[in-house]
């Protein structure tokens, strides 16, 4: 029995595969990011990453010729350096060392509080070196709201910036269906992608 195929059945026939992958492929996904949500991503973006640079340059032009643009960035370098380079990299290498992982297993809340100590002492000493080295000259009041704007700053466009610029990008790439390809070829490059699965669920349920 021969059964001829016309080109409009192909073509019906291709419609309907395609419209079935693009549906298998969205139902993969369990929603959309709502625009509440991303408006309000953009909100955090703008106070932690915008913010802190528009706040210095205000407060530089009030204090011309004060010294506090040089005071901003030893107070951002008090928390880049000791946060962020010495400390970030001691828990990176201890992290590696199957001793250390087993005692944060066995330990998790005083592993906790070990990190916020260790944070707090940390930050303690980047202030106080930033102070010390302002103090060679004559220390004045705008250099060290200068110097707190600085340290405040960096640790909020690090750690909240950078991470809301990521979020921001997933939900756009959510939202306009690209998000599967990137994890579908992420996992045939052998990576686990169970954790950004996670953290997308997480964008679109908050």
């Amino acid at each position: 029995m021969i059964v001829f195929v016309t080109k409009t059945d192909l073509c019906n026939i291709l419609d309907i595969f395609y419209d079935r992958k693009y549906l298998r492929k969205r139902e993969k996904m369990t929603g959309v990011v709502s625009s509440g949500s991303i408006v309000t991503m953009c909100i955090t973006l703008f106070i932690s990453l915008v913010l802190p640079i528009l706040l210095l340059v205000i407060y530089a032009g009030k204090h011309r010729g004060e010294g506090v643009v040089k005071a901003w960035l030893l107070g951002a370098a008090g928390f880049f350096v000791t946060q962020l380079v010495i400390r970030t990299t001691i828990l990176s290498v201890l992290s590696m060392t199957e001793g250390f992982m087993a005692f944060v297993e066995k330990n998790y809340l005083l592993y906790a509080v070990l990190l916020g100590v260790t944070a707090g002492l940390f930050e303690v000493v980047g202030r106080f070196a930033c102070a010390k080295l302002l103090s060679k000259n004559e220390l004045t009041f705008p250099k060290a709201i200068s110097a707190g704007l600085g340290h405040g700053g960096i640790e909020a466009m690090v750690l909240l910036g950078i991470t809301y610029i990521n979020n921001l990008l997933y939900a756009v790439m959510i939202n306009n269906g690209t998000v599967e390809t990137v994890l579908e070829e992420a996992k045939m490059a052998g990576a686990d992608i169970s954790q950004i699965h996670a953290f997308i669920d997480t964008l679109i349920n908050t």
